[in-house]
């Protein structure tokens, strides 16, 4: 665990954790309506869905793409009782999977 930021009049929080040298953020928008999780900029395509067997959700898996990035940054985002959840790192595609699929909150 790293660090954390909650704004309330956004509705929005995250959280920083570190796994060897890279980053994986928790996203979460409150009552996300006017939320988008890939935004138009990032070069993103979904490319598979995954499951989290412990809490029977269903999520989408991106990857993105940018100009000078030495690895694709991927990205598992859900959407859950009106709130939008994203997991987002630099790790390879079976980790943050894994990550997703064992996350309990």
């Amino acid at each position: 665990y790293f660090g954390y930021n909650i704004d309330q009049e956004a509705q929005t929080a995250f959280m920083e954790y570190k796994l060897r040298d890279e980053s994986i953020y928790l996203l979460i928008f409150a009552n996300y309506k006017s939320s988008s999780g890939i935004y138009e900029n990032d070069q993103g395509a979904m490319i598979d869905k995954v499951k989290n067997e412990l809490l029977g959700i269903n999520a989408e898996l991106w990857r993105i793409e940018e100009e000078g990035d030495k690895k694709p940054t991927f990205v598992v985002q859900w959407d859950y009782k009106n709130s939008f959840f994203e997991i987002m790192g630099k790790l390879n595609q079976d980790e943050i999977v894994d990550v997703f699929e064992n996350i309990l909150y």
